[in-house]
């Protein structure tokens, strides 16, 4: 596998963790899973839908409806994992009471 893949599929990963942590709270809803859920189905319709047109034009119209079918489960995958992993290491601007930091002793 190309080296050059792998790093920019990460920097791409990177930067829109960026993006979700900007609109996090422009998404509307209070669970941080549903708004990853909605952060990845956003990206879905960018990445699949509408810049799929393009392969659609090369590749045909086949190939397109089977890229946009299967290109959802990846995204919405990505989405859940975003916001577990924002949900988790969320940091909260109130402070931790007695009750909450000895909860799981």
């Amino acid at each position: 596998m190309d080296v050059n893949i792998v790093n920019r599929n990460h920097n791409l990963g990177l930067i829109l963790g960026i993006i979700f942590a900007y609109v996090y709270n422009k998404i509307p809803d209070k669970n941080a899973i549903i708004k990853g859920e909605i952060f990845g189905a956003i990206l879905w319709l960018i990445f699949s839908v509408v810049v799929g047109l393009y392969n659609a034009m090369i590749f045909g119209l086949t190939y397109y409806m089977v890229s946009v079918a299967l290109g959802i489960i990846p995204l919405i995958v990505f989405g859940y994992l975003l916001g577990v992993l924002y949900n988790k290491w969320n940091i909260s601007t109130q402070p931790v009471t007695d009750t909450e930091f000895y909860k799981n002793e």
